[in-house]
C-alpha cells in the first residue's frame, strides 16, 4: 500500500509541472523524430528511392 501511496503523490507532483511534462514530451518527440528519419532514409535506400 505504500507504494500506491508513493506513485500517487509523485503522479500529483508531476501534474502540477506542465513545463517539466511538455519538455519531457518535446524531447522524446525530437528523439523519435530522429530515429524514424534514419529509419525512413534506410528504408528508401533498401527500396531503392535513393541512390547511396
Amino acid at each position: 500500500m505504500e507504494k500506491i501511496s508513493l506513485i500517487s503523490s509523485e503522479m500529483k507532483k508531476l501534474l502540477k509541472n506542465e513545463d517539466y511534462l511538455d519538455s519531457i514530451l518535446k524531447d522524446g518527440n525530437l528523439r523519435a523524430n530522429e530515429m524514424a528519419n534514419k529509419n525512413l532514409t534506410k528504408l528508401k535506400n533498401i527500396i531503392g528511392l535513393f541512390k547511396s
